[in-house]
């Protein structure tokens, strides 16, 4: 028996966002290189100040009686973020939430992220918050949001 389907979740999300063409999607946060104008990071908020959380914790219940299946759930930080060395909040905003909506839309086509059977598994978009942020290299608008399973282990 597993210990949790975290990784597997994480990797599943990943995994259905990059299919139904939501790009770039990263898993966690990016370390080098040149940052695009909106991305998606799964498992990371996009707070580059935070504490790099990838998951807000998990809980685990028995399913039965005895000790042969547990009921699992959790929620995984994730974020999309807009760019610009500009200073217009406007047009950052409107593509943040376009690229939301895209998310969303991939998980609600694919409800168990493709962790499926034998294990019943629901995925959805839960929760989100806006910032608009100035910074020295310009604008950000960051949502994160929380993907929340429930699932069997």
């Amino acid at each position: 028996m597993s210990t949790s389907r975290v990784p597997d979740a994480i990797d599943a999300v990943v995994s259905a966002l990059t299919a139904a063409g939501v790009t770039p999607v990263y898993d966690g946060p990016v370390i080098t290189g040149d940052q695009p104008d909106v991305a998606v990071y799964v498992g990371y908020d996009g707070d580059p100040t935070g504490d790099m959380a990838a998951t807000a914790g998990w809980s685990q219940s028995w399913a039965a009686l005895g000790a042969q299946r547990k009921d699992e759930q959790f929620d995984v930080l994730c974020c999309v973020v807009a760019y610009s060395g500009e200073t217009g909040v406007k047009a950052r905003r409107d593509a943040v939430f376009a690229t939301l909506a895209d998310v969303e839309d991939a998980l609600r086509t694919q409800v168990n992220i493709g962790l499926g059977l034998p294990q019943p598994t629901q995925a959805a978009f839960e929760t989100g918050q806006l910032f608009q942020e100035q910074g020295p290299a310009g604008l950000q608008c960051r949502v994160p949001f929380v993907v929340s399973v429930k699932t069997r282990i």
